[in-house]
């Protein structure tokens, strides 16, 4: 009797294991998957699709825009097309790793015609973003240097600066594709965006109002010494914020 009923308890605990272990992972984890927020600066592409694997997540996104909202996706390693909307070739391909818990936002930057000059051809940058509120009177903000150079002139880092003397943000040395992370008062703030190491014209002069508490996603787009729709420009995109 004794030997049958340690059998029975036995079961019963491997059965609260199993169970467990069922809660823990697969659709009813409470886990966060990893979202993600698409935005286009191919300056030559009128629209722009991201796949991940097979899946379409950001379709025809018009150039200087972002896709609608934050998507969704399981961690884990995934195979990133980047396509003018309407084509059948991707203009670009790379590896995404996505971690639970972490957001992330991908640009696509450079130019589909880019003729021999590899290093401006159209391809996507990928970086994790903090959608966080801020705390206090203040906004953040994830500047992206996606601006390319007239044909024949080397790409270049730029700075990402307040106009005068003694600023409060002065980001500098921005390479081409390259990301950088600071926090603003909130309110009209302007900013420039000039040739690194140079005290030459600016290439773009904007005002924005940053509301406090949000996050947003500035994009430098363009091509230099080009007019209408490719001139050089800064974009400021809201981020969604999370409070967790």
């Amino acid at each position: 009797m004794l030997r049958g009923l340690k059998s029975i308890t036995v079961s019963l605990a491997a059965l609260a294991l199993i169970i467990s272990g069922c809660g823990g992972s697969g659709g009813g984890s409470t886990e966060n998957k990893p979202e993600i927020k698409f935005f286009n600066s191919v300056s030559d592409a009128v629209a722009a699709d991201f796949y991940l694997d097979g899946d379409a997540l950001a379709l025809n996104v018009p150039y200087k825009t972002a896709s609608p909202s934050f998507v969704k996706r399981n961690a884990g390693e995934y195979d990133g097309f980047l396509y003018e909307t309407g084509t059948l070739s991707d203009l670009y391909a790379e590896s995404v790793s996505l971690q639970t818990n972490v957001d992330r936002v991908i640009v696509g930057i450079g130019l589909k015609n880019y003729g021999l000059e590899a290093l401006k051809r159209a391809r996507f940058v990928q970086y994790t973003v903090n959608r966080k509120v801020p705390v206090g009177n203040k906004s953040r903000i994830y500047v992206v240097n996606g601006l390319v150079t007239a044909a024949g002139v080397s790409l270049l880092q730029v700075d990402f600066r307040q106009p005068g003397n003694s600023v409060l943000i002065d980001l500098r040395n921005i390479a081409f594709g390259d990301q950088r992370e600071t926090l603003v008062d909130s309110g009209n703030q302007t900013f420039q965006v000039r040739q690194s190491s140079t005290e030459g014209t600016p290439f773009v002069t904007e005002t924005f109002n940053f509301l406090p508490g949000k996050v947003y996603l500035v994009t430098i787009n363009g091509v230099l010494d080009s007019s209408g729709a490719s001139a050089p420009d800064l974009v400021f995109t809201d981020i969604e914020t999370t409070t967790e």
